[in-house]
């Protein structure tokens, strides 16, 4: 048996959350005229529901733990979705966009503690 699921969870949460995102970002690399081909596009499709899950393993982490210690712990969404949209879609991650990323999570780190 699992010692601590809700940890499990927690991560699950987070990986998706950095997924959904990444895809979303895919679907919209070629936007299309008409709103409705955007939002039926496979990627954004599989983005929300990547998205939807983050909203199920959320409501049981929070149920499980401190809303600080998933605030601190879901920070880490910022870098890891950046560097995985540089990695993946050739992004430039320059010295402003790193220094904005480590910035923002160190503020959501420190106001969680």
């Amino acid at each position: 048996m699992i010692a601590h699921p809700e940890y499990i969870a927690l991560a699950g949460s987070i990986a998706c959350t950095c997924a959904g995102q990444i895809l979303m970002k895919g679907a919209q690399r070629q936007p299309s005229r008409y709103p409705l081909n955007n939002l039926l596009h496979p990627l954004m499709i599989l983005g929300l529901a990547s998205m939807f899950m983050v909203t199920i393993l959320s409501t049981y982490v929070l149920g499980k733990i401190e809303l600080r210690t998933y605030t601190a712990w879901s920070s880490l969404n910022y870098p890891f979705t950046v560097l995985l949209a540089g990695a993946i879609y050739k992004e430039v991650v320059g010295r402003n966009i790193l220094a904005g990323v480590t910035l923002v999570s160190l503020g959501v780190l420190i106001f969680s503690l």
